[in-house]
């Protein structure tokens, strides 16, 4: 094992001290959290930095990354030529690591000057992001859009012809403007009878042999043993199982994951197909502590009675469990059929 130089030994000391005052100073225990991960100081104990928050500090992985995103969302923020009063508590900041940076400042802003008797409340920021995330929602897409049609030219169709993009007609009228597009559902928690194709799932059950479907509907379960939206998952105990869950798309899908860590540490496994966004906080909270197949081409889902629809983005399988090794794989599935 390499060992630290003097300078080095005194750098782990001084970010130590800082994280030993508690985390009531989150700002500065995410920082010096960054720096002994970016400098690697922990070197000397550990193999890695998930090891080390682990081992000295009792930190899950999600935690130190949550404080460490809250660290660098501040560091943003006092940055910003138009932010006045900075966030006091890290409650305050989370919600903002769902936003890129550059919108992070503009929603901070936002969310005080319009904070209820001028009292601004993680609730508030929350709001006042998800207002933000949904006004930003159709310049995102559309720019997507863009960037698939660029790509179409040079991409290998033949190889993967089943994942080509269904075409939209442009709305020219107000009436067609109010008409949702077959893929809103994509986006969004309205509507839970996007199925899982057959194949990838058979493939998926024949090596972890699911006992339970933990977000799905009668027509679209792909276990005997399913919870409904009636039977609301999220309240719902899993730890004795071997979980599938293709969660709804949209702002719930951070829950649903989060979800899925915490019965993971009660002893469930969570095998779970959801869009490789790895732009998003839930994405680094929830699922880089566990093996991450990104899938080849386009998931095609299912609904029953209509033509079945390409998402329009990527897709991965992420792997949850303990035992589970953290790693990346890229998955050609349809090989495997």
């Amino acid at each position: 094992m390499e060992n630290l130089s003097i300078v080095e030994s005194d750098n782990l000391l001084l970010y130590e001290s800082i994280i030993e005052r508690g985390l009531k100073t989150f700002v500065e225990v995410g920082g010096a959290l960054l720096a002994i991960r970016e400098a690697k100081l922990y070197r000397l104990d550990y193999g890695t930095f998930e090891e080390y928050c682990k081992g000295r500090w009792g930190l899950k992985q999600s935690r130190a990354y949550q404080l460490m995103d809250a660290a660098e969302a501040v560091s943003t923020l006092k940055s910003s030529t138009i932010v006045e009063l900075l966030p006091a508590t890290e409650s305050q900041v989370r919600p903002l690591t769902q936003l890129e940076p550059e919108d992070q400042a503009a929603a901070w802003q936002q969310a005080v000057e319009t904070a209820p008797n001028g009292k601004v409340t993680a609730a508030h920021v929350q709001q006042v992001v998800d207002e933000y995330k949904a006004s930003t929602h159709d310049e995102y897409y559309e720019s997507l859009a863009e960037s698939l049609a660029e790509d179409e030219e040079g991409y290998d169709w033949q190889e993967d012809e089943d994942d080509a993009l269904p075409v939209q007609p442009a709305q020219t009228s107000p009436a067609a403007a109010t008409q949702p597009s077959s893929m809103d559902v994509h986006y969004s928690s309205k509507d839970h009878t996007w199925e899982t194709p057959q194949s990838l799932f058979d493939l998926l059950d024949g090596e972890f042999g699911f006992t339970l479907d933990v977000c799905a509907a009668a027509g679209t379960a792909k276990c005997e043993r399913y919870f409904s939206p009636a039977d609301d998952g999220l309240i719902q105990d899993w730890s004795q199982d071997i979980c599938w869950m293709n969660p709804p798309y949209g702002d719930q899908i951070e829950i649903w994951m989060r979800k899925a860590n915490e019965q993971v540490e009660l002893g469930a496994t969570v095998v779970c197909l959801v869009p490789a966004r790895v732009d998003t906080g839930w994405w680094w909270d929830s699922c880089i502590c566990g093996e991450i197949r990104f899938l080849k081409g386009r998931v095609k889902f299912r609904t029953p009675g209509k033509e079945d629809q390409s998402a329009p983005f990527p897709s991965a399988v992420v792997v949850l469990g303990k035992g589970i090794e953290a790693k990346t794989v890229w998955w050609d599935w349809k090989q495997d059929v």
